[in-house]
């Protein structure tokens, strides 16, 4: 078995010219369109133990929104505790 030449595939032909230029360039980005950049605001209201701190809670739903639904900013705007009544 002979050993494979720079430019050669492993049947023994020649690589072709179309992939030693696009494994030249690098990576090929292609943006498909223009995405639109919108603000929702939403209100939600939770059940929380006496142990959990709302700070925390709330801190915990940006980074789901950030990391599932890839959101690009997520922030606490206030936090408003209620008296059980």
């Amino acid at each position: 078995m002979s050993c494979i030449k720079a430019g050669q595939d492993r049947r023994g032909g020649r690589d072709s010219h179309k992939w030693q230029v696009t494994r030249s360039m690098g990576p090929i980005y292609r943006t498909i369109r223009v995405m639109k950049n919108i603000d929702v605001y939403i209100k939600i209201e939770a059940d929380l133990d006496e142990s959990e701190h709302p700070q925390r809670f709330a801190e915990e739903l940006c980074r789901i929104l950030k990391r599932v639904y890839a959101v690009r900013k997520a922030e606490v705007q206030n936090l408003l505790e209620h008296t059980v009544e």
